[in-house]
């Protein structure tokens, strides 16, 4: 967001550097080559079960403000370092959007929401993975299931080693 909304928020002397700083993570990450050696040879561990945090496969809500502003090709990419198989939740929005699912009225469509894809996949994924905190908040209290961000997976994956 910040990248986007720098300029419109009045502060253009500073976009240009506040877009230079500023990334997704998983696009950081997958920038690094260093990183990605150590992605590499993680994978060996993950595709023998030595790593108990990821598994052969993830399923991924991608969150709403990284499906409008850019692609997921950086997440996708780090999964497939490591030998991990990706299945992406197809419908969009997790049903929370931010706070508007938490707001007098919005509940019970939000849940509806979730239940359209969402939530039955995360209920049979051997893994779940959201960048948004909203869509890691709703898949929780939807289903029981705790997703984790893409940096939490990957640093228990650097970490087993």
């Amino acid at each position: 967001m910040l990248t986007k909304e720098a300029a419109e928020l009045g502060v253009a002397e500073f976009s240009d550097a506040v877009t230079s700083w500023s990334s997704f993570v998983a696009e950081h990450l997958r920038k690094h080559l260093e990183v990605r050696a150590r992605l590499g040879d993680a994978a060996q561990a993950v595709n023998s079960n030595a790593s108990p945090h990821l598994r052969g496969s993830v399923l991924t809500q991608v969150h709403c403000h990284e499906r409008t502003v850019g692609d997921h090709s950086d997440i996708t990419e780090l999964f497939d370092a490591m030998g991990v198989r990706e299945d992406t939740v197809s419908t969009g929005c997790c049903g929370l959007a931010e706070n508007w699912g938490f707001e007098p009225g919005h509940a019970e469509l939000s849940f509806q929401l979730g239940e359209r894809e969402l939530f039955p996949r995360a209920r049979e994924a051997e893994q779940v993975c959201t960048v948004g905190f909203s869509c890691r908040t709703h898949v929780e209290q939807g289903t029981g299931t705790r997703p984790q961000h893409v940096a939490q997976l990957l640093a228990h994956v650097l970490t087993d080693r």
